[in-house]
């Protein structure tokens, strides 16, 4: 049974919060692993600290969920040996920010699965001081975050990617996942346009 753990990063101290960001590695099974795979997210999100609104934190979760891949099922919970370190955003207090707004990584993959090609996304909000005149994000923001993500998806074990699922509906609207696979992932992009979220949920 092939599994997936799932790190989990919390948003606070700005209007809407808590926000959640997750993060899915491939198989990991031990302490070690929880422990890799949180200060990798913490080193994620460490390097954004300047495009972090000053005062708002993020607080990589010590435990690590593990999913079975095809059926999303909970199988069991790793944790690392302590908390990773909160990360508080230092972006000048003067720099302008939208509260739902911010920027979007997608990750990509070399693989196709269900006749489509595999992708990934994680919205950065709220960030402050990342855009332009025109109201893209500026190039500096960019390229911290395309070093950002570069960091994450560099080779480790366990390994960074994308959890690609599928679902059934149900009679009462709910959904199962009826199958899924974790795919590596092997670039990433940054749109020079805002992410805007409508749920700091998921």
């Amino acid at each position: 049974m092939a599994t997936v753990g799932r790190v989990e990063a919390r948003w606070e101290n700005f209007i809407g919060a808590p926000g959640y960001s997750r993060f899915t590695f491939e198989a990991p099974v031990t302490i070690a692993d929880a422990g890799t795979i949180t200060s990798k997210v913490r080193a994620f999100f460490n390097a954004l600290v300047t495009l972090i609104p000053n005062g708002v934190t993020v607080q990589v979760q010590q435990a690590v969920p593990l999913y079975d891949e095809q059926t999303g099922i909970l199988t069991d919970e790793i944790s690392a040996t302590s908390a990773p370190a909160i990360v508080t955003g230092t972006a000048l207090t003067t720099a302008s920010m939208a509260g739902g707004a911010g920027a979007m990584i997608g990750w990509k993959t070399s693989s196709i699965w269900q006749g489509r090609r595999v992708q990934g996304r994680t919205f950065l909000v709220p960030l402050a001081g990342v855009s332009e005149a025109n109201g893209t994000l500026g190039g500096a923001a960019i390229t911290t975050i395309q070093s950002a993500g570069n960091g994450l998806i560099a080779a480790s074990t366990p390994a960074y990617g994308v959890w690609a699922k599928k679902f059934t509906v149900n009679a009462d609207g709910s959904k199962t996942q009826i199958d899924g696979s974790f795919f590596l992932a092997t670039a990433i992009s940054v749109p020079d346009k805002t992410g805007i979220l409508r749920s700091r949920r998921d």
